[in-house]
């Protein structure tokens, strides 16, 4: 499936499969930088900054989950932006889950393990046989929280944290990002067509 993934906001993928049992992928490449060094580079974003750039993820993902596909490593460093083409494209699906009824993948085993990390899902590092889409909002609400405060979201002070470090967005603003970032994937987005109209919104100004 990773193969069947034609967007102009995902880098094309070539090749999969394993050489020494490691899973590996050939894809395109990009001239350009990732949203790791964007931010690094720019400071804390305003809102509708921040929201352009997600606005080109969330249209990566929602390609990728029409097509059963789940990122589930998504974070600042495999989001590049194309000089080339002036858009951010995702990279990196080494760890995707497919969605499908056995709980496998065909580039990881039933017992996978998901690398730990501030922008995963916390939901899905307890349990990584979880094939849902939610977990990729969980991490687009992460990476959006980077952009806007230079930090992953962690502890119990995370919206604190956000209203004292980036004074241009509103409670409004926190209410969605925070949305993205719960501990119950019950209450986050349900998916990206949920989301993109609330982004297109933001990116507007």
């Amino acid at each position: 499936m990773l193969f069947s993934l034609n967007n102009t906001h995902i880098a094309r993928i070539y090749d999969a499969g394993r050489m020494d049992g490691k899973p590996y992928i050939r894809m395109e490449y990009i001239k350009g930088y990732t949203v790791e060094e964007l931010r690094n580079r720019e400071g804390n974003m305003s809102f509708s900054r921040s929201a352009i750039v997600i606005l080109h993820i969330l249209a990566g993902l929602k390609h990728a989950h029409e097509h059963g596909v789940i990122h589930r490593d998504l974070r600042p460093r495999n989001v590049i932006f194309s000089e080339n083409e002036r858009m951010f494209k995702i990279i990196d699906f080494g760890v995707s889950a497919f969605l499908d009824t056995e709980n496998h993948t065909q580039l990881t085993k039933t017992g996978e393990h998901i690398a730990g990390g501030s922008f995963i899902d916390p939901i899905l590092q307890q349990k990584p046989k979880i094939r849902d889409v939610r977990s990729d909002i969980y991490s687009v609400g992460a990476i959006w929280y980077f952009l806007l405060c230079g930090r992953a979201p962690s502890g119990s002070d995370m919206r604190e944290y956000l209203e004292k470090s980036n004074s241009q967005i509103t409670p409004t603003d926190i209410d969605i990002i925070m949305k993205c970032l719960s501990s119950s994937i019950e209450n986050r987005y349900s998916s990206c067509e949920e989301l993109l109209p609330i982004v297109k919104n933001a990116a507007m100004g």
